[in-house]
């Protein structure tokens, strides 16, 4: 019999005691299956057969739940399930400890997924759930899935057994996570895909291409409260700049992970890993591993690694980005040449400045142009931008080389390639040239993301820190400024799109990040271009009720349904919503979705329209079945859409981390889906890929190209010419720049995804295409907000809020905003009101307390109020719940201090980098600040 293994995280590496049996299923004999045949879905034909318990998948969900029969578990408890079965995909084990739920107790954060081995052989699985309950009160075993329907009926499984079982771990004596790598293995083992060896130098993990490198160590007992948040690692790599750690503690269900850059140089480089901000980073250590992020192989060794309070190791450069910033770089032009350059080590890099450059042949040094020439010190985490210029008096392609030194004798090495080519011999302009509409048989357009007057998310700056490799040929534009919108849409027309759809945000009447469409209406080329809302309604609960339904109608029917641009179907206008979902939880028991498109379409009609076009975004993204597009049918959708397609297709090894090969290569199977479907029209969404690095670092899909996004057009033209279906052919978001969901022309792809568009889908004119260029080229520009490239820009630790420069400011839930006379004074607008502030690299154990004087009307029914403050740090950069201390006080219409205290929280660690203060809980409260400090 052959055996496989899945599971989260490899196997434990520790000899223990022999595994005994917890509780088990053998499907012996009639008798023995019952428990597992009563309560199924999409299989037929469960039956007792040859030894095992055998069934038919009959359609795309296929399951069996076993029987209520209650068990002891822990962490270390796995199951193995003897089985075979000719459908290939990945099966599931779910599991509860309840049955009080909507969905008989299961979850979807209650079940681990395993690979199964479609050749109709006996296999045993290992599925290791790391259970964080005491008990469990029954499992349900779901299996691989498929939608073609060509398949469904003939395809089977059999089970002979389905065990859980106890490894035998004795209780672990405390350790303090410090291994030493020369010359020994410190008990840490190759995972599957892998092979390790010991030298003197360390623990070398090597894997083949498709395979995972990474090594793991377990069961330990390490207790992090005690030790620290940070892991701190001497590793030298090659084959992947991203590296993986993962951990399994005795708060967490399941493996965590967290992914970070490396250098692939193969040279030893120290990192340190902050996990302050992740929950399950607490109580006691249990398992933990390290590896290459994503499936192509490669090697690593591994020399330290230990868990601290603080960084360690000594400084390490990290260079990113070095190279010609801006998208655009002509001969007889002054180009910027800059990098960003991160001490990623436990220790000051001094008097750290570029010793040497090499250009190719024909570009120079602009003289006395580079910064920090004389020598600067960089602390741990503390990025800053080293810059020059360049210039070239003929086309410039090649490589350069240069090296950054510091005291000590470090020296840190970078090449890469740069490009000045010729220039366009354009005359100057005195505006945006007009745009010149190019001729389609098709209809296509794309998803808008309006975050970028530096107002959402931290806006460009949190851009520039993470991938500045991204920048726009519009430099980090206002898009509130009108002339910006007249570039974007000539770039659109000229390139063959001629509809946005662009995000719009309303929440019980305030509306956010409308300065696009306020730019647009003052465009002065907008009439080449329709737009329509994609109402974004991620709202907080209970936002939605059929009295806003209409104050938002009637809102639209004046501002935007009267605009000759605006986008429609059939005479109606189009709206799509992002969360159908929101909408009936607020409405439940009140006609749900259904009532509020009633109530919306009401208003339409009274003001002479047909009516609205209401467009559903579908959930899951990559999943279309029929209930699915019945149900939003059944609402009063007209029709469907997603925002992205960001799917494997079921082929990564990594779902946080895979080729947008695999996004090309399947993003027409969900087209088909919908097609076969039907009932409703629906949008065919091309996917502009998804790397959120900037945002959340969560997923990371690498590798986008021009031409594999031209691969995607060409499918979708094919598709459109065999179906008819012409029209409503959808880009993914053009400008998801923190997302990492953008075809916009920037520097990484030049004008490449927007040209793909039009030499697939376009007529090409008899005079050629029109040419794409830059602002520069015509002497108009830039655009660009202000972007801090130092993070020492505003040292300060206390704030009398003084125009023109009080420091802090609006983030959200804030209304009739003011700063006069050194007093901050607003309304919540809602029960998470904020305040936001930047930092410049403050250590964060410099400081107890922070203190605000603050003034806030009382509650109206006497009780306290509670307020928050997140920070985020130069390693943690985004605010989240355990990097936080709040306090509760007694508003009373009165100055007072409120004093939140640091030392209530270990996470307090690392270089501040931001503060986000929530005054309060409530909605419509009167809040005034008179100063904030830290001590």
């Amino acid at each position: 019999m052959k055996s496989l293994l899945f599971f989260l995280v490899a196997a434990s590496t520790i000899a223990s005691g022999a595994p005994t049996v917890v509780k088990e299923w053998v499907f012996d004999s009639p008798k023995a299956v019952e428990g597992w045949s009563k309560k199924v879905n999409h299989v037929a034909d469960v039956r007792f057969e040859d030894g095992a318990l055998v069934g038919t998948i009959m359609d795309w969900d296929p399951w069996l739940t076993g029987p209520k029969e209650e068990f002891k578990t822990n962490q270390w408890h796995y199951v193995e399930v003897e089985m075979k079965t000719d459908l290939p995909g990945r099966g599931e084990l779910f599991f509860t400890d309840t049955d009080d739920t909507q969905y008989d107790g299961f979850y979807s954060d209650k079940h681990t997924t395993f690979l199964v081995n479609a050749d109709n052989e006996w296999h045993t699985y290992v599925i290791r759930p790391y259970w964080q309950f005491p008990t469990i009160l029954k499992l349900r075993l779901d299996f691989a899935t498929t939608h073609d329907k060509e398949l469904h009926g003939k395809k089977g499984f059999a089970v002979r057994s389905i065990r859980v079982m106890d490894p035998g771990y004795d209780k672990l004596p405390k350790s303090d996570g410090n291994f030493d790598f020369a010359g020994k293995s410190c008990g840490w083992e190759a995972n599957a895909d892998s092979t390790a060896s010991v030298s003197a130098e360390g623990l070398r993990v090597t894997a083949p291409a498709g395979k995972f490198a990474g090594a793991q160590v377990g069961p330990i007992n390490v207790p992090l409260d005690e030790i620290g948040f940070w892991v701190v690692a001497e590793v030298s790599a090659k084959g992947s700049t991203r590296g993986k750690l993962s951990w399994l503690t005795s708060v967490s269900q399941g493996e965590r992970s967290r992914v970070f850059d490396i250098e692939d140089d193969g040279r030893r480089h120290w990192y340190n890993i902050d996990l302050s901000g992740q929950r399950t980073w607490a109580g006691n250590l249990c398992q933990l591993g390290i590896g290459l992020s994503g499936s192509d192989g490669g090697e690593f060794t591994l020399h330290r690694l230990y868990v601290s309070d603080e960084p360690g190791g000594p400084a390490s450069i990290f260079i990113k980005n070095a190279g010609l910033p801006n998208a655009i770089n002509r001969v007889g032009q002054e180009c910027d040449f800059a990098m960003l350059v991160t001490n990623l080590g436990g220790e000051t890099a001094r008097g750290l400045k570029i010793s040497s450059v090499s250009l190719p042949p024909g570009a120079e040094l602009v003289p006395g142009s580079m910064t920090f020439a004389s020598g600067v010190n960089v602390d741990p985490f503390e990025t800053l931008e080293f810059s020059m210029k360049i210039r070239a008096s003929r086309p410039v392609k090649g490589e350069f080389t240069l090296v950054l030194s510091s005291e000590g004798g470090l020296k840190f090495e970078q090449t890469g390639e740069l490009e000045i080519t010729a220039s366009l011999g354009l005359p100057k302009a005195d505006y945006v040239p007009e745009p010149q509409p190019l001729e389609s048989d098709y209809e296509v357009g794309a998803l808008y993301f309006p975050g970028w007057d530096n107002r959402a998310n931290g806006g460009w700056q949190r851009v520039y820190n993470r991938c500045p490799e991204r920048k726009p040929v519009l430099g980090w534009y206002d898009e509130g400024n009108p002339e910006c919108v007249d570039w974007q849409i000539k770039w659109l027309v000229e390139n063959g799109m001629t509809y946005l759809l662009v995000d719009w945000y309303w929440s019980k009447g305030q509306i956010g990040l409308d300065h696009w469409i306020k730019a647009f209406k003052q465009a002065r080329y907008r009439k080449y271009m329709k737009w329509a809302m994609m109402w974004a309604n991620h709202n907080a609960p209970g936002s939605h009720s059929l009295e806003d339904m209409k104050k938002v109608a009637q809102f639209w029917v004046d501002n935007y349904f009267n605009m000759p641009e605006y986008y429609t179907f059939d005479g109606k206008p189009v709206v799509m919503m992002w969360s159908v979902g929101n909408m009936d939880n607020d409405m439940r028991g009140k006609g749900g979705a259904k009532a509020l498109i009633e109530a919306a379409n009401e208003v339409a009609v009274a003001a002479g329209y047909k009516g609205i076009h209401f467009s559903a975004m579908k959930w899951p993204e990559d999943v279309v079945t029929i209930p699915q597009i019945q149900a939003l049918a059944d609402k009063g959708f007209e029709s469907t859409s997603i925002y992205h397609y960001m799917s494997h297709g079921g082929k990564a090894k990594d779902p946080r981390r895979f080729s947008f090969e695999l996004v090309a290569e399947t993003n027409k199977d969900l087209w088909e889906k919908w097609y076969e479907v039907g009932i409703l029209p629906f949008f065919t969404n091309l996917s502009t890929g998804w790397d959120d690095r900037p945002w959340n670092d969560h997923l990371e899909i690498y590798g986008r190209t021009p031409e594999l996004f031209k691969k995607i057009c060409q499918d979708a033209k094919a598709f459109a010419d065999r179906t008819g279906l012409k029209k409503r052919i959808l880009l993914s978001p053009l400008n998801e720049w923190g997302e990492g969901s953008y075809a916009e022309p920037n520097r990484e792809y030049g004008f490449g995804m927007y040209e793909a568009v039009r030499e697939v889908f376009c007529k090409k004119p008899a005079g050629g295409w029109p040419l794409n260029y830059g602002p520069t080229d015509v002497g108009l520009g830039p655009y660009d907000v202000q972007i801090n490239k130092s993070s020492r820009k505003d040292m300060r630790t206390s704030w009398d809020l003084e125009q023109p420069s009080p420091g802090w400011g609006p983030m959200m839930g804030i209304k009739d905003y003011k700063c006069e006379n050194g007093i901050i004074a607003f309304t919540s607008a809602s029960f998470d009101p904020a305040l936001t502030c930047s930092l410049a690299h403050l250590r964060s154990n410099r400081f107890k307390k922070l203190i605000v004087r603050m003034k806030v009307s009382p509650h109206p029914n006497g009780e306290e109020d509670t307020c928050q403050l997140f920070w985020g740090t130069s390693s943690v950069p985004k605010h989240n719940e355990p990097m936080s201390v709040s306090t509760k006080y007694r508003a009373n219409g009165q100055f007072q201090d409120i004093v939140l205290d640091f030392t209530a929280n270990s996470r307090f660690t690392g270089f501040l980098t931001s503060f986000r203060f929530d005054p309060i809980t409530r909605a419509e409260a009167q809040i005034e600040i008179d100063s904030i400090r830290l001590e």
